[in-house]
């Protein structure tokens, strides 16, 4: 009897501190966002300056990783985020050769925008959805990808400044989706 109370309680008190136990829906929490950034891009975990700014969005974060915490905040919040750890990786990489880069092996970092072509943005695409999102990209979504780098690069001149705003803002689009926050 007592065994049996005992495992009533903490089954009772998991389904509070996890919102709805038998809710199969779950997101990642404030600490596996982090962690996701730190392993896809392969900037470290502690930059310092990541850690900065993780140190001062983590409150608006998913602490539990239950769906009722996901609001604007936390779509911000991941935006923010990612924008850093995205900026990171392709600051490392423009210096990197082809075969040693991890996100953006297809870019070639002394042109700017102007050397996309809608097969480069697929294959973009292509690789920051296997990374982000854990799947192959849908053709709706390449589709939906060469429209906003169509918009992208024609509000922007042909620098590679602007080369690695177009890149930064790809790669934190996949970063902060609901894509990559859902378990």
């Amino acid at each position: 009897m007592k065994k049996t109370i005992f495992y009533s309680v903490v089954f009772f008190l998991y389904g509070i501190m996890t919102g709805n136990a038998g809710d199969p829906v779950r997101i990642k929490n404030f600490r596996e966002i982090y962690s996701s950034y730190a392993s896809i891009t392969g900037v470290g975990a502690d930059d310092v300056e990541i850690q900065l700014v993780f140190n001062n969005i983590k409150d608006r974060l998913p602490k539990y990783g239950i769906p009722q915490e996901f609001n604007n905040n936390t779509v911000l919040a991941m935006i923010e985020l990612s924008g850093y750890f995205c900026k990171k990786a392709i600051a490392r990489e423009e210096n990197q050769t082809h075969g040693e880069r991890l996100i953006f092996s297809d870019i070639d970092f002394t042109r700017g925008p102007s050397q996309f072509s809608d097969f480069l943005i697929s294959r973009i695409s292509q690789r920051l959805a296997v990374m982000f999102w854990l799947r192959d990209v849908k053709q709706k979504e390449i589709e939906v990808m060469n429209s906003l780098f169509a918009k992208s690069t024609s509000a922007q001149d042909d620098s590679i400044d602007a080369l690695k705003n177009i890149l930064q803002i790809m790669c934190a689009n996949y970063a902060s989706s609901m894509a990559f926050l859902v378990k």
